[in-house]
């Protein structure tokens, strides 16, 4: 760099995408809901399976939870990790739905619920973090 020019600020101010859509994300969500429950993960335990641990690793997901948390407890809100054992294979019923993670509608033989799988986890979820606070 010869002196006299200015250096370009146009660095300075870049952030990565994935950081800056995950903090519009915590945001998003620590304004709108006064509870805030997430899946207690064991992310390094996750990333040992050798077919999701890039995926996991790229998602950045610890970092997002971290931040999260960060947020909703600054902000005064509630953030509770909930236990994950069987948030995928349970139907809202109670009944035990086995699948495999490449099944993504869940379809209860006992009760006839037929919704998208991460929608009836997160309503265990919620559940689960609701009686943990009563």
């Amino acid at each position: 760099m010869k002196h006299g020019k200015k250096q370009s600020n146009q660095y300075t101010a870049f952030r990565p995408p994935p950081i800056e859509a995950g903090e519009t994300c915590r945001n998003f969500v620590v304004k709108r809901y006064k509870y805030i429950f997430v899946e207690d993960l064991k992310i390094k335990n996750m990333a040992k399976n050798k077919k999701l641990a890039k995926s996991i690793h790229d998602a950045g997901w610890s970092m997002f939870g971290n931040f999260l948390e960060y947020k909703a407890v600054q902000k005064g809100k509630v953030f509770l990790k909930v236990p994950p054992q069987g948030t995928s294979q349970e139907c809202l019923c109670g009944a035990s739905v086995p699948k495999d993670l490449s099944v993504r509608i869940h379809r209860c033989p006992i009760c006839g619920l037929v919704e998208p799988r991460d929608l009836v986890s997160a309503k265990l979820i919620e559940r689960r973090g609701l009686a943990m606070i009563a």
